[in-house]
């Protein structure tokens, strides 16, 4: 059963005849000479004098009221003492009052009136706007790049990068506020302090270097890198495989990302067998930390003949704690967006991260906007998050990942430190014994699909799960898809560009 609204009901004139259709006591009709009153927009009483039940002429003494609760539906309808003329004005008038309220559609609801089903003034719907292809192809955010300072006293003048937002919520709007994820709630547990309080980004590259130049910017990077132990590793570029054409590679440290222009400095000078780049990409003593790796390792496995070693894959190490902790034994169906990760783990707002924007069947057309030279500014921005937080991601995964060991571990070290006088005499001689506390913080690998159809539908050996929504840009429902930024270029009254520009580390850093 559904109810009128307050919109449609505030529509109609006084001394309109009507019929209600009351769910307890059958249809009256009467006319409408006070207002309805509302106690909400949903709550509302219908008061009619002259009122007499359908298919009778006998009228009911005094005015006559009618409560929300068991309305079905309100008519206007012609009664004897009314001419045609002036009801067919009257509805008229009132569907042209209601096609200005909904943006020119009428909804017919029986009788001779419209009745409103979609709230097109609705402010959150205004928010929301058709997918424009064009700019979504071209890879565009919900926020404009910042402006980045450049440090014009250091070598290379490096750029400033923006510094990263947190929080701890996963979707933007105040209905979403103090909403718990399932699966961040279980992440969380693992790696954070309490639910509350995310992260430090300790490993967050404060500084960019672009690396156009083959001989001095290209020796500086090298030489910058040649004493790290671990680097972030990411690739832009058309259509990335075996067969595709790369762009970009970007390696992060702590300190600094360094963003190689293929296109500027060459293949052959990037992936020469004497090329330092090169000896970091296959260096055993150096580890790489990449999301996903099987795109990059096809790309330089099969058209430079490098051989990354030493990789430790983000994507992986995930899979392996959500499968036990999260979805009870069940491998996840899907893979896990790096954005998904880094929300998951790390809270950083979803302004700080790129959204990749493609289609599966169109994949050379959509990503060839790689290849642009100058690399328009926001591209630039979208390559340096795809790489920015690896380390820190590295770390919190390796946490997650290797709770059980740290678990066992403690179980280990209690065992018998805080055993009383007699369990200690009894525990000595069975060391060679595990402890039965073992068995409470070890992985149980047993799929259970009560726990695991919690976080999607079962597909053995697979879990179909489901991911929140983390794109700032695009609003999903089940039939629908809308884009929250405004078409054309970036509004400065929508954006939170000036914001953005003041979210960079000092010169002085």
């Amino acid at each position: 059963m559904s109810k009128l609204t307050k919109e449609f009901l505030s529509l109609i004139p006084l001394g309109s005849r009507l019929i209600v259709k009351d769910i307890d006591d059958g249809d009256f009709e009467g006319t409408l000479n006070t207002p309805i009153t509302f106690e909400s927009s949903k709550t509302f009483t219908v008061t009619l004098d002259k009122c007499r039940r359908v298919g009778s002429s006998k009228f009911q003494p005094g005015s006559q009221e009618f409560d929300s609760e068991t309305i079905e539906d309100i008519e206007l309808i012609n009664d004897a003492t009314s001419d045609q003329d002036s009801v067919e004005a009257t509805t008229q008038a009132l569907e042209q009052k209601m096609k200005l309220k909904e943006g020119g559609k009428v909804f017919p609801v029986g009788g001779n009136v419209a009745r409103k089903v979609h709230r097109n003034d609705n402010p959150h719907l205004d928010r929301l706007h058709p997918p424009q292809m064009e700019e979504l192809v071209a890879q565009m955010q919900i926020m404009p790049p910042p402006n980045l300072h450049q440090l014009a006293n250091q070598e290379l003048c490096p750029r400033v990068l923006p510094v990263p937002m947190q929080e701890i919520q996963h979707m933007t709007g105040d209905k979403f506020k103090d909403r718990s994820v399932e699966q961040y709630r279980v992440i969380r547990e693992a790696t954070w302090k309490d639910q509350h309080t995310p992260p430090v980004l300790h490993l967050c590259p404060k500084k960019l270097y672009v690396i156009e130049d083959p001989k001095k910017a290209f020796e500086f990077a090298m030489n910058e890198l040649s004493n790290k132990a671990t680097v972030g590793l990411s690739m832009q570029g058309k259509n990335l495989s075996r067969t595709g054409v790369l762009s970009l590679v970007l390696l992060s440290t702590k300190e600094a990302i360094f963003l190689f222009d293929v296109l500027a400095l060459g293949e052959k000078f990037i992936f020469d067998s004497e090329s330092p780049l090169r000896n970091i990409l296959e260096d055993s003593g150096v580890m790489k930390v990449l999301h996903d790796s099987r795109i990059i390792c096809d790309l330089l496995h099969h058209k430079y003949q490098v051989t990354l070693s030493n990789v430790y894959d983000t994507l992986a190490a995930h899979t392996v704690f959500g499968t036990y902790a999260i979805y009870a034994g069940y491998m996840p169906k899907h893979t896990f967006p790096f954005t998904d990760l880094v929300r998951g783990y790390l809270g950083v707002k979803a302004q700080f991260l790129y959204f990749p924007h493609k289609r599966a069947y169109n994949l050379d057309k959509d990503t060839e906007i790689w290849l642009e030279r100058p690399l328009p500014a926001h591209l630039e921005l979208n390559a340096v998050y795809d790489v920015m937080y690896l380390l820190d991601l590295h770390r919190l995964t390796k946490r997650a990942m290797d709770r059980p060991f740290r678990l066992m571990t403690d179980v280990l070290m209690r065992d018998l430190r805080d055993a009383d006088d007699i369990d200690n005499s009894i525990k000595v001689p069975q060391v060679h014994l595990l402890p039965s506390d073992s068995r409470k913080v070890l992985p149980n690998w047993n799929p259970n699909e009560g726990r695991a159809s919690r976080f999607g539908m079962i597909d053995a050996p697979f879990v179909h799960q489901t991911t929140c929504q983390v794109d700032p840009m695009l609003n999903f429902s089940r039939d629908v898809i809308h884009q929250k930024k405004p078409p054309g270029p970036y509004d400065s009254n929508y954006s939170t560009a000036a914001d953005a520009n003041k979210l960079i580390h000092p010169p002085n850093f």
